[in-house]
């Protein structure tokens, strides 16, 4: 694992620091500008913030960015961790050492970064302090570790479907990527599961072990994951007593809109078949279902292989559309649609799990028809004849922008379909073995 070092920062410029500690528990992200001239050339460090002279407030995720006056540069702080104050003297007294000449501070540009032993016991100390912090801060430092890395192995096919599906209802949700990039940037796996990090070649690999198997959804930050709802009633209360196992759910909010995301799986995750999105938007009452599939890469181009459960999946997605056809004509304007359908695949290339970015890997989807079509008989084949697909060989495909755009403004998905017929869906679809995401937008109406 690479090694650790960070800043400790004093804002001792009265108004910004009022302003600052004002906002520190709301705060997502601010920048500054400081004079840091020893900073380590890696993307992101780590820094303890201190608004008083007397006690430290948070801890932060640092970038450093360009040169804005003579000696110093804009930082940007984001990911904060809000602390109980700790006072620097407990934290001084635990460690028998003055760290106060360390300290950064905003208005001069004095200090400078710790030494490593120094920077990682004034760390264990603040987690020994404020153990109810813990598991962010060792998100954070999962995320100064490992950013820039591409992550492969283990459960890294899992994760990256399980990225892709949250993505994309962020974005349909959101109307924009932002929100998205503010979630999925902030995602880091436990260090302890990561080994064999080269940092020439910035890969790293999933090992096996206690703590590796766990879903995407249950390492963004806490403060999604801390609410309740009655959805998992509403839709994973199957009557036959089929277990559930809820493996991670999160909550956003946007003005008067708010985004319910589960993640279900029947499997342990090592014989998990894959990863299933399904989106609920309220105001058009359509749902959207996207089974997502990894290409690999065979010399310079990927490739998608239709794995053999591919045909059965498709049958049941036919089964289910021919069961439940629209049983009636349209009833108002919101019920029209360019594609009535709403199932959908998508292809992602394998390019290895990226901590610490918020884009979402350009793959394509590819309707229920278009699929069939593809793998058919007048679809493309490769050298031997075989059924493959490439990023090239499927033009009438959607980019990342195009399926959330559809989906947002309810030009795709199905319509006049009741809740409890996706709900037979999903339990089918969660039988199988594959991990069920149901994304479920709708109005705060309290």
């Amino acid at each position: 694992m690479p090694t650790n070092s960070g800043l400790l920062i004093f804002f001792d410029e009265d108004q910004r620091r009022a302003l600052l500690k004002s906002r520190s528990d709301g705060l997502q992200r601010f920048s500054d500008a400081l004079s840091v001239p020893d900073w380590k050339l890696r993307a992101l460090e780590i820094g303890v913030l201190a608004f008083s002279a007397s006690s430290i407030d948070c801890v932060a995720l640092l970038k450093k960015g360009k040169r804005v006056v003579t000696a110093k540069a804009r930082v940007e702080f984001s990911d904060l961790v809000p602390l109980i104050p700790i006072p620097i003297k407990q934290i001084e007294a635990l460690l028998n050492e003055d760290i106060s000449p360390y300290f950064i501070k905003t208005s001069k540009g004095s200090g400078g970064i710790l030494p490593d032993k120094t920077w990682t016991r004034v760390i264990e100390v603040i987690k020994e302090l404020r153990p109810e912090s813990v598991e962010e801060i060792d998100r954070l430092l999962s995320l100064r570790a490992y950013s820039g890395y591409q992550l492969r192995g283990g459960i890294s096919e899992l994760l990256i479907q399980e990225r892709e599906a949250l993505g994309a209802a962020l974005d349909i949700f959101g109307g924009s990527n932002q929100l998205r990039e503010k979630v999925l940037q902030s995602w880091a796996p436990p260090a302890d599961v990561i080994g064999e990090a080269d940092e020439e070649t910035m890969e790293a690999t999933f090992v096996d072990g206690p703590n590796s198997q766990f879903s995407f959804l249950s390492h963004i930050p806490k403060q999604y994951l801390n609410e309740e709802s009655a959805l998992q009633h509403d839709l994973f209360n199957w009557p036959r007593g089929q277990p559930i196992h809820i493996a991670g759910k999160s909550v956003f909010t946007q003005g008067r809109r708010r985004l319910e995301v589960f993640y279900a799986n029947h499997n342990p995750l090592e014989k998990t078949l894959g990863v299933d999105l399904i989106y609920y938007n309220a105001e058009y009452e359509l749902f959207a279902l996207v089974q997502y599939k990894i290409m690999r890469k065979e010399g310079d181009v990927f490739v998608y292989r239709p794995d053999k459960y591919l045909e059965s999946e498709l049958k049941r997605m036919d089964s289910f559309f021919e069961q439940f056809a629209l049983e009636s004509e349209m009833q108002c304007h919101r019920d029209f649609r360019l594609n009535p359908d709403g199932f959908l695949v998508k292809l992602v290339p394998d390019e290895g799990l990226k901590p610490a970015s918020g884009e979402l890997i350009q793959g394509m989807y590819l309707t229920r028809e278009y699929v069939k079509f593809l793998l058919g008989p007048n679809g493309p084949r490769g050298d031997r004849n075989g059924r493959l697909i490439t990023l090239t060989s499927a033009p009438r495909q959607m980019s990342n922008s195009d399926f959330t755009h559809q989906v947002r403004k309810g030009w795709l998905g199905l319509r006049g379909i009741q809740t409890s017929a996706v709900k037979l869906l999903i339990e089918e679809y969660y039988k199988t073995g594959r991990a069920v995401f149901v994304a479920y937008e709708q109005e705060i109406t309290n």
